[in-house]
């Protein structure tokens, strides 16, 4: 499967080798079912990879970032829900489906986005 998945996402981009890699490991582990509803809170090159991945295996994406032009960007880029905002607001998570999402992934590009962002859907029980 993850063949012909690397070679679409990679095309004239350089080494994303390790993002790849780091991915696949991903949905693997988490064992993606047909129809899941993914939030990713971070839409850089990791979240779009997910993303991109999260269709691959006939998952529902939806991206939420803070940067408008990463927003922008990820819209153009990937079939997914994109919403501009900062992960770690509980009313941004919501608005995002954190509620009813099968999987949540903080792949943010700070570490302390991804942990808020983790505690506040564990704290606020959403």
């Amino acid at each position: 499967k993850s063949n012909s998945v690397y070679s679409s996402l990679t095309k004239g981009m350089v080494d994303t080798n390790i993002y790849f890699d780091a991915i696949i490991n991903v949905i693997d582990k988490i064992d993606l079912k047909k129809g899941a509803h993914v939030v990713i809170v971070g839409g850089d090159l990791l979240g779009i990879f997910l993303a991109q991945l999260v269709i691959y295996y006939q998952g529902v994406p939806i991206i939420v970032d803070n940067n408008e032009n990463i927003v922008e960007g990820g819209e153009n880029t990937v079939d997914a829900l994109v919403i501009h905002g900062n992960g770690v607001r509980v009313d941004v998570l919501k608005e995002a489906g954190v509620e009813n999402a099968d999987i949540v992934i903080a792949a943010a590009a700070g570490d302390e986005i991804n942990i808020s962002t983790g505690e506040n859907c564990c704290y606020e029980k959403i």
